[in-house]
């Protein structure tokens, strides 16, 4: 993830924009043997991108 968001700032800068790139993400970690169906996985990982993105804009204002 970070790599990703080094190669947004980096083509930013490439591009004079003036506008700041984000990119906001969630990941879950399942460990091995996990019972956790596809939709369980996906709305936690859907639940911290939308935490992550939140935490963003308060930092923001």
């Amino acid at each position: 993830m970070e790599r990703i968001l080094e190669t947004l700032e980096k083509k930013r800068m490439e591009n004079a924009m003036e506008y700041e790139v984000t990119f906001s993400y969630g990941y879950v970690h399942i460990p091995e043997g996990g019972k956790s169906t596809l939709s369980d996985v996906l709305e936690q990982a859907d639940t911290r991108m939308y935490t992550q993105k939140r935490a963003y804009h308060r930092r923001r204002k």
